[in-house]
């Protein structure tokens, strides 16, 4: 299982969530491979969506209890300084 660590007990429990580029590695896996081969659910949003508001990626976190996703720290950075209450 590729979410082994995450105590999953089927695809249907876990909501991946991501605005990562598919041309990039992790954007490749979170987006397409894992929804695709693992069967897991998908949020997904444009890098252009995020960097103008951050907080639907929050949003999208929050609103699903098991949820994951993968950013670089630059983006956890952005959405605590444009995210407000």
């Amino acid at each position: 299982s590729l979410f082994k660590g995450v105590n999953v007990s089927s695809s249907t429990d876990l909501t991946l969530v991501s605005w990562l580029p598919f041309y990039h590695d992790m954007g490749l896996v979170l987006g397409v491979c894992a929804p695709i081969l693992g069967g897991y659910h998908a949020g997904l949003t444009s890098p252009v969506a995020f960097l103008e508001k951050p907080a639907r990626w929050i949003r999208a976190l929050a609103e699903n209890p098991r949820a994951f996703s993968g950013a670089p720290n630059f983006a956890f950075d952005l959405a605590a300084r444009k995210t407000k209450d």
